[in-house]
């Protein structure tokens, strides 16, 4: 990706959104204004651990590997699947995931498409409940 123009006008976009997660937990997509926390659904399965090196410093018990990845067992987290209007609620205090279905259809959208861009694991898809 080139940043250059980025360099030049920090009000330039490289970008629509950024993802991020922790491992057996919730994934999170925002756009700079919304942010999504999208927790697994009960159950967490299917989960795999993609490659063969091992998971050191996580609470997680792998499998053999098969066909590239290990069939994963992470400790469960209650969760609820959080949306948060960063400018309105910088900290993320209050969840609308409720108030507003609307935006959290939306937000959830742009995670399963991102996340096909990015080869995501096909199983985070129902994992996920998206």
């Amino acid at each position: 990706m080139n940043l250059l123009p980025v360099l030049e006008n920090a009000a330039t976009r490289t970008r629509n959104s950024a993802l991020a997660g922790v491992f057996g937990q919730s994934v999170t997509i925002t756009d700079g204004d919304w942010v999504l926390h999208q927790s697994p659904v009960e159950g967490n399965k299917p989960l795999y651990w993609h490659g063969t090196g091992l998971s050191r410093f996580m609470a997680v018990k792998l499998g053999s590997v098969v066909d590239g990845r290990r069939e994963a067992i992470a400790p469960e987290r209650s969760m609820p699947t959080w949306l948060s209007d960063k400018r309105a609620d910088p900290n993320e205090l209050a969840n609308l995931a409720e108030t507003r279905p609307d935006k959290l259809k939306e937000m959830q959208a742009a995670l399963k498409q991102t996340r096909l861009g990015i080869n995501a694991p096909k199983e985070q898809v129902a994992r996920l409940g998206l």
